[in-house]
């Protein structure tokens, strides 16, 4: 779906937790490493932020659940998926986990295949979405100079008619005159007709582009509940 190689940030106080997680993603993925909270929040701030971040929970000084609130709150931060990778397995750990921002949670031991498979449907979720927030902008833009298009076409509709109506009532009228005058009218509403066309098509377009988030979502939600 994308060529990026995505940036993964493993976040654990604990070598050994670092070396396993990152000789099993490092193939595929950019990776980085913090060994405490505050190590984490400022490697999230990197000019080119990681992509997902691996956030173990069971820190000193600062515990992954505090880690990721501060990373939800940050707006520069709010969007980077978090999972939690933890020791921690308890129902009541895990509803934690999700109320203070993450996406998924994954216990250790870990299982190989589990983390890689989890970590492969949050970036192709994250890619999802950024994609989509990309094509919405540029579909209301889009909208919005078409709708501004369509008005500036009917005001100029109407100063013609204006303008043809002034100069009819003071001058004699000939079938031409009437005849070239219906013409140009006639050319001006066909573009205004085009251009109500053209935003039918980008409201489809939108009403897609919403269908399709909704289903995203459920993606999302069907793995975080999982």
């Amino acid at each position: 779906m994308n060529d990026h190689r995505a940036t993964i940030l493993i976040v654990d106080d604990e070598p050994q937790n670092l070396h396993l997680l990152s000789g099993l993603l490092c193939e595929e993925h950019e990776i980085l490493v913090a060994t405490n909270g505050e190590e984490a929040i400022k490697r999230a701030h990197y000019e080119t932020p990681p992509d997902l971040i691996l956030l173990d929970i069971m820190m000193p000084d600062m515990d992954g659940y505090e880690v990721c609130r501060r990373l939800k709150a940050d707006e520069a931060t709010r969007e980077i998926h978090v999972i939690f990778v933890t020791a921690m397995g308890q129902t009541s750990d895990e509803t934690k986990g999700l109320e203070a921002g993450a996406v998924d949670y994954s216990t250790k031991p870990i299982s190989p295949p589990i983390v890689e498979a989890r970590v492969k449907t949050h970036l192709t979720m994250k890619h999802q979405f950024q994609w989509l927030k990309l094509a919405k902008a540029q579909v209301q833009s889009a909208e919005f100079e078409i709708a501004a298009t369509r008005v500036n076409l009917r005001n100029k509709i109407d100063a013609i008619s204006q303008e043809m109506e002034s100069y009819l009532l003071q001058n004699a009228i000939t079938e031409d005159m009437v005849r070239a005058y219906e013409t140009l009218l006639r050319a001006e509403e066909r573009k205004v007709l085009l251009v109500e066309s053209l935003l039918l098509l980008i409201n489809s377009r939108e009403s897609k582009l919403n269908q399709e988030k909704l289903k995203a979502n459920e993606i999302e939600n069907k793995y975080v509940n999982s």
